[in-house]
């Protein structure tokens, strides 16, 4: 039998309250699968802030997509939002990139206009990067459906080998997967070790689950509701009132509080998606 963890069903119905504010549909009715479809949106969405660009050194952009790179590139050093350049998909519900859970890669349209829909004009050539937290490491600019583009994985390693390495594999695999093998697996939810061109191995990232959903998202609700069986015995022991509720506190937490005073077991912070609509 499931142990049932703490204030779990409140924290997906909050977690729900807030993708119905953003527009979005929940895929299913399970606390698990709404805080996973939840996490899963938050990764995807790219927080504004002011963030280097960095070009692999053969790095090109065509000149009809000119305008709409130096456009991209001032918004990213800028801390504009650049989430309209993303795909269209973010609308599809409980939809999964997979490219963004197998290889932590995005990918961006450069056009010049925004759209009544909320994103920038579609491109068919588009930009293929990874984004960290105070970086964007521009890795080519191709057409549409490289997804599984095994290239991709050789530009990151080659031009920035101190900020991929955490994926990489000390084994050869028996089997050198082209990348129309890799795309296929994955479409199949299967996740692989990738041989690159240097003969070294990677996993590229965290990878799909065989239900098709992101492993990165699941292990963060593992870990979410560990931190909520710490909190709750923590509130047991420390609060007179046993009467406990979850709570939002001032650094925007969620929390197990005591209902009588309000005080408060910080337990996680997600952002609120909500301000995001546009996008949904």
């Amino acid at each position: 039998m499931r142990r049932e963890v703490p204030f779990q069903k409140e924290f997906a119905e909050l977690l729900e309250q807030r993708m119905k504010a953003a527009g979005v549909k929940a895929k299913s009715s399970k606390p698990e699968d709404i805080i996973i479809q939840y996490i899963t949106l938050v990764k995807r969405i790219i927080s504004p802030c002011p963030r280097k660009l960095l070009l692999a050194k053969d790095f090109e952009c065509p000149q009809e997509l000119q305008n709409g790179w130096n456009i991209f590139k001032i918004k990213v050093e800028s801390g504009d939002d650049i989430n309209p350049h993303q795909s269209t998909t973010m609308k599809r519900k409980g939809y999964t990139d997979l490219m963004l859970s197998a290889w932590q890669i995005h990918h961006f349209h450069l056009g010049e206009t925004l759209q009544p829909s909320g994103y920038i004009q579609r491109t068919g050539k588009i930009l293929y990067a990874m984004v960290k937290k105070d970086v964007i490491l521009a890795l080519k600019i191709d057409e549409h459906n490289h997804w599984s583009d095994k290239e991709l994985l050789d530009i990151a390693h080659v031009n920035w080998p101190e900020l991929t390495s955490d994926w990489d594999v000390d084994a050869t695999p028996e089997v050198d997967f082209s990348s129309e093998d890799i795309g296929k697996l994955r479409q199949a939810h299967v996740n692989v070790i990738t041989r690159r061109a240097d003969g070294t191995s990677t996993l590229g990232g965290y990878g799909i689950t065989s239900a098709g959903t992101s492993i990165e998202a699941s292990l963060a609700m593992v870990n979410i509701n560990r931190m909520f069986d710490v909190a709750y015995k923590q509130a047991i022991s420390e609060f007179e009132d046993t009467e406990l509720v979850l709570g939002i506190d001032q650094y925007n937490n969620f929390c197990i509080a005591e209902k009588s005073s309000g005080r408060g077991i910080p337990v996680c912070n997600l952002p609120d998606i909500s301000k995001y609509s546009y996008l949904f």
